[in-house]
């Protein structure tokens, strides 16, 4: 039923269309963000999706960590698994995933790519 609705949805088929998203997380993200146009940038709809890292910071000292345990876990959850896919499958993805493998590991480089 999912797969059918996905094939009539114009939203669905655009999001479709990027590298390791299919029709299961593709209504995942529609359904969980709604209207993009309620993020005023990238980084509000980042946040939300809990895809950025903890800051701790004093005077001009800054400390990034892992990522925030507050936003949406299981948007967290859809894009690093349509980013581990991507991986796999899109060669340029690969290229900048393993630079970022080299020098921080590979949850880090999954991540940046979702």
């Amino acid at each position: 039923m999912i797969k059918s609705r996905a094939k009539q949805n114009p939203q669905a088929k655009r999001l479709m269309t990027i590298p390791g998203v299919g029709f299961i997380l593709t209504y995942l993200f529609l359904s969980e963000i709604r209207d993009i146009n309620r993020f005023p940038s990238e980084e509000k709809l980042s946040s939300y999706c809990a895809l950025v890292p903890s800051v701790r910071q004093s005077g001009g000292f800054i400390q990034r960590g892992d990522l925030v345990k507050t936003g949406n876990t299981l948007l967290r959850w859809g894009f690093i698994e349509a980013a581990g896919s991507a991986i796999r499958f899109n060669p340029e993805l690969k290229y900048w995933a393993d630079r970022i493998k080299a020098k921080k590991g590979a949850g880090v480089a999954i991540c940046a790519v979702a």
